[in-house]
């Protein structure tokens, strides 16, 4: 499956998962619908419900025990928690395009073109998705809930100092590229953002190279070309914890 998802990133195409099954790339017209849906399969669960009931589910199954479980989401501090059933059918039914998606309460489950969606299954479409669309999320990763929260608290005071807006971005793409706005609507998400990180590393690289072309400055290390590699490092690689933990709460 890897290596044929690896080739529709690089188009931006459609995963044929299956047969029937067709997971499509989610385009900026639906940004801001999906940067509500997403967190409903980015909940890091075994870190932030330390239960062993909770640790013994799969993630499908977590969905739908949250699922209008307004308690447990008065107790972790996460008023959307008993949305996040809804939120992934909605998403399914974003990236399943024209499909026949629907929920199945009675189970919790999902079907997809009268199939009934199983655990594992679930779980490939989360990592479809993640990858299709550029969510920053490794669903392997454990991070403790106190490390996570600090570095979100970090983050939100950097883009709090930036204040660029969706738009700001959006505005930055058309004028680099040449583009109309409603040509962006169509463009895929993760594409999108592709394009900023490249049209801000070529940028910096062109004002470096100026200023060493001048003669009147000297960098230590070599400039880094504008066509290089643009996917950054991985951000919590200091503050991973060995999963080992978790499967010991597991055991019994």
């Amino acid at each position: 499956m890897r290596d044929n998802l690896d080739l529709a990133l690089l188009y931006s195409e459609p995963f044929h998962y299956s047969d029937d099954m067709v997971l499509h790339p989610i385009t900026m017209k639906d940004i801001l619908d999906f940067n509500l849906l997403k967190a409903s399969i980015t909940v890091r669960k075994n870190s932030i419900f330390p239960i062993k009931k909770i640790l013994k589910m799969s993630y499908l199954e977590f969905l739908f025990y949250c699922h209008n479980n307004t308690e447990l989401a008065e107790e972790f501090k996460m008023p959307l928690l008993p949305y996040y059933y809804t939120f992934a059918f909605k998403l399914l039914q974003l990236v399943f395009k024209d499909q026949d998606v629907k929920a199945n309460p009675m189970i919790g489950g999902f079907m997809v073109n009268g199939t009934e969606i199983s655990h594992e299954q679930f779980d490939d479409f989360r990592r479809i998705i993640i990858a299709q669309n550029g969510i920053d999320f490794d669903i392997d990763e454990f991070i403790h809930r106190d490390t996570q929260e600090a570095l979100e608290k970090a983050q939100a005071a950097i883009a709090t100092k930036e204040k660029y807006t969706l738009e700001d971005y959006i505005d930055s793409v058309c004028l680099a590229m040449g583009l109309k706005e409603v040509q962006v609507k169509d463009m895929p998400i993760r594409k999108f953002w592709r394009y900023v990180r490249r049209i801000s590393k070529r940028d910096i690289f062109t004002i470096l190279k100026t200023a060493e072309s001048s003669g009147m400055v000297k960098f230590k290390q070599p400039i880094e070309y504008w066509m290089t590699q643009i996917d950054t490092d991985d951000k919590y690689k200091d503050v991973k914890t060995d999963a080992d933990s978790i499967r010991s709460m597991m055991r019994g």
